[in-house]
């Protein structure tokens, strides 16, 4: 039971380079001959083939031929597709604890634009994901960030207006389309990050 039972707030936070280390953007830079992390970011969430993907409408043998042709890649698509599944790593340190803490005060959850095979493989085990009450994953419900529906779906899952819900993401483009949703959103870097924000919000002491 949260301790603030009048705070109707509501936390979404993203999961890789928020709570969860995400491995593979260096690999990224290499094969895909991009240097500049925004731009690469940039061509990431607007990929056909990475939204086909990460919207659950396409297999992953698909995805790693139709992104190595898309990105002309310097390695064969069966190479990307080793690389690729090992790219997330484990939780951050301190995370499960934070949102513990979080979870004393306010309703939780998380959207994260996300795959099956990762999901699958890798995040759904680590330890705090049965903490949230609201986990919003991309390939699930059909839905990507930087897209404003997938924000208004946040208020349709959780019941919350738009201003009692708080969105953490390391992305500014994301950030950016989520304040345009009438969220407060916040670009954060970390567990660290998430604490600043929300020490200043309230939410935790």
């Amino acid at each position: 039971m949260n301790e603030s039972a009048n705070d109707s707030r509501i936390v979404f936070f993203d999961l890789g380079g928020v709570l969860g280390d995400f491995g593979g953007i260096g690999n990224l830079h290499q094969i895909s001959n991009l240097k500049d992390d925004a731009e690469l970011w940039r061509r990431w969430l607007s990929s056909p083939s990475v939204r086909e993907f990460e919207s659950g409408r396409s297999t992953l043998d698909r995805f790693v031929v139709d992104i190595a042709k898309e990105w002309d890649f310097s390695i064969t698509p069966q190479e990307f597709k080793a690389e690729f599944l090992t790219w997330v790593n484990g939780p951050m340190e301190g995370a499960l604890e934070l949102l513990q803490e979080v979870k004393q005060r306010v309703e939780i959850g998380c959207m994260s634009n996300t795959n099956e095979p990762h999901w699958i493989n890798t995040i759904s085990h680590w330890d705090f994901v049965a903490l949230f009450d609201y986990p919003v994953l991309s390939f699930q419900v059909g839905m990507l960030k930087p897209d404003r529906e997938i924000f208004e779906y946040l208020s349709t899952v959780s019941g919350r207006s738009p201003n009692e819900i708080i969105f953490l993401d390391d992305n500014q483009i994301n950030v950016d389309a989520a304040i345009e949703a009438e969220i407060s959103a916040f670009q954060v870097n970390g567990v660290e990050g998430c604490k600043k924000v929300l020490r200043d919000l309230g939410i935790i002491d």
